[in-house]
């Protein structure tokens, strides 16, 4: 099933000119942050920006091939193994003190390298699953979908538990917030994956690249936004002094 391109580069082109925006929006209120603060800003600005990029590409055709049949997005997948670590790295800086301060430093990193590794793990399966015969796709999609939900019960379960025993509950509740609407929407990602073209095809390829664009401005552009509105007002109930972050301030 070829990919109709006057139909699906209308959805692609609202994604790039979408991260674009929320880029510009990341920088406005990014430039708004304490210097102390303003890591979580650029990494937020990051994670838009290669996903502008990444649209602009599959909108131009760029990294578009054929698999059994089926239009691969290389672009796409290219996109999800560099942003979605970086948004869970932006998770793990608000719900934890940085390693230096922490007194949980092993563990904060060892948390922070199997989120990640799991996620590359869960991006990379997906892919696998979206190149093999179908008769063999369902086996690499269970082990994607497996590696999110380890992903979701790590981050309930072990580092908002770690978040709530070194953060003030003000910061820890910014965390789980932050949290529970990244979730939401990840979870909706393998829903859109199976029903789609390299799935099942019972959407058309038109409603698929609609729904992964809406999702993905959601997940980054909002995420970004709230986070960076988030700390802010954390900033105002803490008032930390002036060279220490905002979540450093706000620890035990």
């Amino acid at each position: 099933m070829s990919i109709s391109m006057d139909t699906v580069s209308y959805w692609l082109a609202f994604g790039a000119i979408g991260m674009s925006l929320g880029s510009l929006a990341i920088l406005a209120l990014t430039s708004k942050l304490r210097d102390a603060d303003r890591h979580h800003g650029y990494v937020a600005l990051a994670i838009t920006l290669i996903a502008a990029t990444s649209y602009f590409a599959m909108w131009q055709n760029v990294g578009n091939i054929t698999v059994n049949g089926h239009t691969l997005q290389l672009a796409r997948y290219i996109d999800w193994t560099i942003t979605t670590p970086l948004l869970l790295f932006s998770l793990l800086a608000v719900g934890l003190p940085s390693i230096k301060s922490s007194k949980s430093a092993w563990t904060t990193g060892g948390l922070l390298v199997a989120l990640i590794g799991l996620d590359i793990f869960m991006i990379v399966t997906g892919l696998i699953a979206s190149v093999v015969n179908t008769d063999q796709q369902m086996p690499w999609y269970v082990f994607s979908c497996l590696a999110l939900v380890v992903i979701t019960l790590l981050l309930y379960n072990t580092v908002y538990k770690l978040s709530k025993k070194l953060l003030k509950p003000a910061a820890s509740k910014l965390y789980i917030n932050l949290t529970v609407f990244l979730t939401i929407i990840w979870v909706a990602y393998p829903v859109v994956w199976i029903l789609g073209d390299t799935g099942t095809s019972t959407i058309s390829t038109v409603s698929e690249n609609m729904a992964y664009a809406i999702l993905d401005i959601t997940a980054k552009v909002g995420f970004g936004l709230l986070l960076i509105a988030g700390l802010m007002d954390l900033t105002g109930k803490i008032k930390p002094k002036k060279d220490v972050s905002t979540i450093d301030a706000a620890a035990k």
